[in-house]
């Protein structure tokens, strides 16, 4: 069996380069653009999409953009796609396959819903240019959860994801986030997300699948939002990279680190951190959303007259995240 990454993986996580997220959904993306008083439309969500597709030099740095379903099929204000768009500046097209969260044993818990429909979206996904998917499902720390039962679902899900993404000759993305809502530790959050990835590992390897051909996006291991004892970079660094080397095997194509509820300085320094550790025996890279959205929207703030310095912030920042996955990231004075 072939355990070398697919071309299109080594492309995507080579050197310096990593993944934007574009893809929240539109209900999310709605409560983003409202949070720095943007006009909450299909709009305004396409054109934030454009402001990151056009951006001026982005193609030095990243190699890869996560679209949502409704962007993969919009048209830019020029009247081309999103995917001619940034495949002439050298930048692959991905999209979001899952369709949101759902109520899981009427519980509390979510599970992702979409795997039924999949693979006739795929073929869809296909013809407006995506050649890799993501697949995300969420796991929240309380007293009680995540329960071994919500565990063991999603991990079967994005088993039968990846079996039908490689089907369908795409590259499959997992995403199986541990958020950092509430107030749970450090090392609370190290033990969820090592059991969470050794079930869905576990799922994937019954499925007899090569690992070389799946990228993990995971979670760093972090404190809850409302934790009392904060973590340091160094900290963070180590703990994420001793439970990846715990659950994930070694073979897996690549790993790319998602932001989540961080600021855009703590996602960097904390990426910065873990890249200094080596060797790690995966490629590792980002793949950030809100780290690079909010940078934007705070400057575009939905007016035209913004747009040039809004794509100078983002450029400016994904340089910086460039940097940080090389391990030589310093703080700007």
């Amino acid at each position: 069996m072939n355990v070398s990454p697919t071309p299109l993986i080594r492309f995507l996580l080579r050197h310096g380069k990593g993944i934007i997220a574009a893809d929240d959904r539109p209900e999310s993306m709605n409560k983003r653009l409202e949070e720095f008083k943007i006009s909450p439309t299909s709009k305004n969500r396409t054109l934030y999409r454009e402001i990151v597709a056009t951006t001026p030099g982005i193609e030095r740095y990243i190699s890869g953009v996560i679209l949502h379903e409704e962007t993969l099929i919009a048209t830019l204000s020029s009247g081309r796609s999103f995917h001619e768009t940034l495949h002439a500046r050298g930048i692959i097209t991905g999209v979001k396959v899952d369709q949101g969260l759902e109520p899981y044993n009427k519980s509390a818990e979510q599970t992702t819903k979409g795997i039924g429909t999949l693979s006739k979206r795929l073929v869809e996904y296909k013809k407006h240019g995506a050649q890799f998917c993501k697949w995300r499902c969420v796991f929240i720390i309380t007293d009680s959860t995540p329960s071994d039962d919500l565990i063991k679902e999603n991990a079967k899900n994005l088993a039968m994801y990846v079996k039908t993404v490689l089907a369908s000759d795409l590259v499959p993305i997992i995403e199986p986030e541990v958020l950092m809502e509430g107030n749970h530790s450090l090392s609370d959050c190290h033990e969820v997300t090592r059991r969470v990835l050794q079930s869905v590992f576990d799922a994937i390897e019954n499925e007899k699948i090569n690992m070389a051909h799946i990228i993990l996006k995971c979670n760093m291991i972090l404190p809850g939002k409302k934790a009392k004892v904060k973590a340091s970079p160094q900290e963070v660094a180590y703990e994420t990279v001793e439970c990846l080397h715990s659950a994930v095997p070694a073979e897996t194509g690549g790993i790319v680190f998602l932001s989540g509820g961080q600021s855009t300085i703590e996602a960097i320094l904390n990426l910065n951190a873990i890249c200094k550790i080596s060797p790690l025996p995966w490629p590792v890279s980002f793949s950030f959303d809100r780290a690079f959205m909010y940078p934007v929207l705070s400057v575009w703030m939905g007016k035209e007259k913004n747009i040039k310095r809004a794509q100078d912030e983002l450029l400016r920042v994904v340089k910086d995240v460039s940097t940080a996955r090389e391990g030589h990231y310093k703080p700007h004075n």
